[in-house]
């Protein structure tokens, strides 16, 4: 199996059966192996033999043409044109060779698989990426060297303990998420809690920032409230908390996997002067667009907007997609997200987009129109660059420029530059669910990275940006923190285009 990491003329060579090009266009061959010392001199080849060739007899020309006329120069297929036609038949060999070796139950009716395929690899993972999935809810870092913000070492060599948390309360499932680009203000917040009949409410600091190269939506929050809205397996998590109490920030897996960062690095982060911070946990929050969570008192310094995000908790029988409708009214100019569906706002059929794809399942579709592209690589595959996780999601072969499309509704969590992607999205869906769409170019990426998306829209364009050994896209479902076979998901969803 081929490395992304092969030169592409090397690449070339292994996919086409040709030699290797030097420069010039001249073929490389091995060096002559230097004769020994006092060894007698090579015979020389007899008359008319020719260069290269055994010394016997020179072999007669083909009839009809003419001693010592050279022999007319064959055809040969262009390198590019001899990789693309072996690249189609790797991806048509790999799309029929999965095999299911093993499966468990999963959230949302979906089974999670791992599947092992023949030739046909198209990118790669780094370390880093298996180190944030780790199949837990949440990861903490250590303690903070002396020097950097955050408890550490002090005089004498003392650790400064953490500060306190209060313990989890009861803990709710937050069905409405709402920001705004000013302050809530107190007659809003009646208003929305009228409008929604919300049972709880919560108001947080949040803003889009600049998150290393790409964005993401921040919030400012006190951790001893705020972990009462976060999922079950983040919320119980006393020194996570505690990690954001200190100054370090929490980022979302998805987003942390496109910085390609470890725990206790730092970042640059802010709205309009980014400011360094310490990534002091992994965490998920489901909050829609939502990829870091500061303690309260950084707000200001990385620019978040006091009181400008409202998470709700609603009635058991509410419909969240209409609850976030009435929020958007009451808070002019803010956008809502149902964070749960009672059920899909889009079925099977016509496209709810203009230039959009129809919908072929509850609410989801495939991210590449029927007929575009050719499934080259599977989900879990063991390929030797994935890691021991293998391959993390699927990936589509087609050309460059072809139309990528959201999978589902939902809001952008991240958008730009990601380490070994070139560029991708991330978008979250309700349930806890996100889908991430990689290699793009940076210019086509066309959807803005604060965009609310419907199912089956146009989002971006197939790229072969980073580690990468053709166009395609990689696409990946998560479920909080834990990733998912994205074709086993999507069969659950009603999508069987691919099985």
């Amino acid at each position: 199996m081929l490395s992304d990491e092969t030169s592409p003329d090397a690449r070339s060579s292994h996919l086409s059966g040709a030699a290797a090009v030097g420069p010039a266009g001249a073929t490389t061959s091995r060096p002559r192996r230097p004769r020994p010392e006092g060894a007698p001199a090579r015979r020389p080849r007899p008359a008319g033999s020719p260069s290269g060739g055994s010394g016997g007899p020179r072999r007669r020309p083909p009839t009809g043409r003419r001693p010592g006329r050279p022999a007319p120069r064959r055809r040969r297929i262009p390198h590019g044109v001899g990789v693309a036609i072996v690249a189609v038949l790797l991806a048509a060999v790999s799309s029929v060779a999965g095999i299911t070796v093993a499966q468990r139950s999963g959230e949302n009716n979906t089974t999670l698989t791992q599947s092992v395929v023949g030739p046909g690899g198209t990118d790669s993972e780094s370390s880093a990426n298996n180190a944030i999935f780790n199949g837990t809810g949440s990861s903490v870092a250590g303690a903070a060297p002396a020097a950097a913000p955050g408890p550490g070492p002090g005089p004498g060599g003392k650790v400064t303990p953490l500060p306190n948390v209060a313990p989890l309360g009861t803990r709710v499932d937050p069905d409405v998420f709402l920001i705004a680009k000013n302050s809530v203000t107190a007659a809003q917040v009646a208003a929305v809690k009228r409008a929604t009949k919300a049972t709880s409410l919560l108001q947080v600091d949040a803003a889009r920032v600049k998150l290393g190269k790409g964005t993401t939506t921040a919030v400012g929050v006190d951790p001893s409230t705020f972990r009462n809205y976060a999922p079950d397996n983040t919320a119980q998590v006393d020194q996570l908390w505690q990690r954001i109490a200190t100054g370090d920030i929490a980022v979302a897996h998805s987003v942390a996997s496109a910085l390609d960062v470890k725990l206790g690095d730092p970042t640059d982060i802010g709205r309009v002067v980014q400011k360094q911070a310490r990534i002091g946990a992994f965490a998920t929050t489901r909050l829609a667009g939502v990829g870091v969570v500061a303690d309260k008192s950084r707000s200001a310094d990385l620019g978040l907007i006091p009181g400008a995000a409202l998470v709700l908790k609603l009635p058991a029988n509410a419909d969240p997609v209409a609850a976030s409708a009435a929020a958007e009214q009451a808070v002019p100019g803010s956008s809502a997200d149902a964070l749960r569906f009672v059920q899909s706002t889009a079925v099977a059929g016509g496209p709810t987009v203009s230039g959009g794809i129809p919908i072929e399942g509850r609410g989801w579709t495939m991210p590449l129109r029927t007929g575009t592209y050719v499934l080259s690589q599977r989900f879990g595959v063991k390929n030797g660059r994935d890691g021991a996780n293998g391959h993390p999601g699927i990936d589509l072969a087609a050309p460059l420029e072809t139309p990528i499309y959201a999978a589902s509704e939902g809001s952008v969590l991240y958008w730009g530059p990601a380490s070994g992607f070139g560029n991708w999205i991330v978008l979250q869906h309700a349930n806890g669910v996100q889908t991430v769409y990689g290699h793009m170019k940076y210019q086509d990426l066309l959807i803005p990275p604060d965009a609310k998306v419907k199912a089956g829209q146009n989002i971006a364009r197939v790229g072969s940006e980073g580690a990468s050994t053709g166009p395609h896209l990689h696409f990946e479902v998560h479920l909080d923190n834990q990733r998912v076979d994205p074709i086993a998901f999507l069969n659950a969803q009603g999508v069987t285009e691919i099985r």
